[in-house]
């Protein structure tokens, strides 16, 4: 259906399973006509074959009609492509607007994150960081497709999407306060904040954006660092589906493996309530194993035999990552994966919502006091699997099995 040129270039695919890369990466600057996935430019070019993620049969056509489309037509066409458990619905004309991304943060989780997004994100120029330390910045982004930014002002004022993702609610209020009062504004702009925080925090992160006129998008991520540097990472996404589509590109096959979409309820805080009360189940897994394993030591089972049966039961989740980090001593170690002082701001979110609620989380409440004895013993190196050493010493074992 033909109809006036627009201003800007949208592209919305609805895609199953991995069929959406054959749009999202095919034909980039063939002839510079532009073509955009949901609200992303793309140049399409001549080496196709190689990017396509079907590369022979009816997948040909599909980015093949794009191109003609986007090469040839002044003015805007939808098309509806179909095929077996396929369908694309797309919307292309050949004008379109350059998009910049930048990420804030670059912690444990951030690194990863940013560096599949830079990597994977087909992105129309260098993505931009920014970091409290820039010389920490500039070491990560030598040879990657990364420009640093000295501040958060220069980050977001050059960019159009912005992710972040830091320590905690303080660190992230203290972001936002300086990125929403740019010179210039943040009008048009969209915010997907990635941090896991209160969903208070949450909540009033979203009203102070949109008052400045920029898009917000709770998109917190549930993933060790190990999943985020593997691009593995499930977002829990919650705001106005036009901002979710505008970011939907770089989560599935870029950072993360699934998205769990809470587009239609107007309570952007449930994507944090859902985020939390997911941690609880982390923080009562380590719990377990550290039991567990104690008690196999104890008894005389060992805990090679109780890993056995962890890897039996349990071997395709994370119990068994979780249990090899206490029985291999990565318990203990200088740069925590998950420190301590996070995994008790985790705990004291899901008890003050089980508080609110009118309901208890008992097994919470234990892992809470063993994190303060874990900070007690271990200071800021702390991890979260140090609750292990914690419950040894309170069976008459070493701290550190040195095994």
């Amino acid at each position: 259906m033909k109809g006036s040129r627009p201003s800007s270039l949208k592209l919305d695919c609805y895609i199953r399973q991995q069929a959406r890369r054959t749009l999202t990466t095919s034909f980039r600057n063939l002839l510079r006509p532009t073509i955009v996935v949901s609200s992303r430019n793309h140049s399409l070019t001549p080496s196709f074959r190689d990017s396509l993620a079907y590369p022979t049969g009816f997948d040909y056509i599909i980015p093949l009609v794009l191109y003609l489309q986007a090469r040839f037509s002044k003015s805007l066409y939808t098309s509806s492509i179909t095929k077996p458990d396929q369908e694309y619905n797309v919307t292309i004309s050949n004008s379109g607007k350059m998009v910049q991304v930048a990420f804030l943060g670059l912690g444990n989780m951030g690194q990863g994150m940013i560096h599949n997004l830079s990597a994977k994100g087909n992105l129309d120029s260098p993505l931009i960081i920014w970091n409290r330390s820039t010389k920490k910045s500039e070491a990560f982004a030598a040879g990657k497709n990364i420009t640093v930014a000295p501040s958060i002002e220069d980050a977001v004022s050059k960019s159009d999407i912005i992710f972040s993702c830091v320590s905690n609610d303080d660190a992230i209020t203290g972001v936002y306060d300086i990125a929403l009062k740019i010179p210039g504004g943040v009008k048009g702009k969209v915010f997907s904040e990635c941090s896991t925080i209160h969903p208070d925090t949450t909540r009033q992160l979203e009203k102070v954006t949109k008052a400045a006129g920029a898009e917000f998008v709770a998109s917190p991520v549930f993933g060790a660092p190990a999943a985020a540097a593997a691009g593995a990472l499930i977002f829990v996404t919650s705001g106005s589906k036009a901002a979710i589509d505008t970011i939907r590109p770089y989560l599935v096959g870029v950072m993360g493996r699934q998205v769990i979409d809470l587009s239609d309820d107007p309570d952007v805080g449930k994507a944090l309530t859902l985020k939390i009360t997911g941690n609880t189940i982390i923080l009562g897994m380590v719990e377990a194993l550290s039991e567990g394993h104690v008690l196999a030591e104890k008894s005389g089972l060992g805990t090679e035999n109780f890993e056995k049966f962890i890897a039996a039961l349990f071997g395709q989740s994370p119990y068994l990552p979780y249990s090899k980090r206490l029985t291999t001593g990565d318990y203990v170690r200088e740069q925590p994966l998950f420190a301590v002082d996070l995994a008790a701001k985790d705990a004291r979110h899901a008890l003050s919502l089980a508080k609110t609620s009118g309901t208890t989380l008992p097994v919470t409440e234990i892992a809470a006091k063993h994190l303060a004895s874990v900070k007690e013993e271990m200071g800021v190196s702390g991890d979260i699997t140090s609750i292990y050493g914690i419950l040894r010493e309170a069976a008459g074992l070493p701290f550190i099995d040195k095994k």
